[in-house]
């Protein structure tokens, strides 16, 4: 939750997103770098965590819990 408030209090800052021709920001195309990668990590960690819970459900239903390897899965 930290990450997305992060990455939107960043995207609110600067009106929606920096684009480097029409401000100048002495490190614009940093702050647009770091406003991408604050919510491409937001978008990988919703994917990975959509994942692990898939896994999570699969070894419930399976009444093996998630005792066995990962590679078994």
């Amino acid at each position: 939750m930290f990450w997305l408030a992060g990455a939107a209090a960043i995207t609110n800052a600067y009106g929606g997103g920096i684009r480097c021709g029409h401000r100048h920001y002495v490190y614009c195309h940093q702050l647009v770098a770091a406003e991408a990668f604050a919510w491409i990590e937001w978008i990988l960690f919703c994917f990975w965590f959509v994942w692990c819970t898939f896994l999570l459900i699969k070894a419930w239903r399976s009444n093996e819990g998630v005792t066995r390897p990962m590679q078994e899965v």
